[in-house]
Order: structure tokens, then sequence, then C-alpha cells
């Protein structure tokens, strides 16, 4: 399942609580890119997506930063 899918699932969670998980996942699957645990593939599939940044579109900030990590 990807980060998008698990977001849409949870429309409970506030913004602000999405804006921590995608931070928090943007991290991790930094780190695990770093350390060569994932490929750069993986991480598009489970959270750098244009579907994630739509899902974002109303927080400019992280938008960029999906944005900026679609384009690795």
């Amino acid at each position: 399942m990807d980060a998008a899918c698990m977001l849409e699932k949870h429309a409970m969670t506030t913004p602000d609580e999405m804006k921590k998980i995608v931070l928090l996942m943007t991290i991790g699957l930094c780190e695990a890119i770093r350390k060569r645990a994932i490929s750069i593939v993986e991480a598009e599939h489970y959270l750098f997506s244009p579907r994630t940044m739509k899902i974002m579109e109303n927080d400019p900030d992280v938008k960029e930063i999906i944005h900026m990590a679609t384009e690795l």
C-alpha cells in the first residue's frame, strides 16, 4: 500500500497529522535510500508520486518537498 492510499483511507486524519505523517515518511525513505536499503523506484512507489502531491495540494511546503523528491 502506498502512502497516498493510506492517507486517503484515513480521512479522519487532520491536515496537521497528515503533514507529520508525510514528513516522517519522507525522512525515513530518504534515510533508507541513503543507506541503500531501498531503491529510488521503491521510494517513488511508497510516497514520492504525483498522487501524493495531489493529496497534499493544500500544503504548498509539503507538496514542494514531495515534488522535489519525485525528481530524484
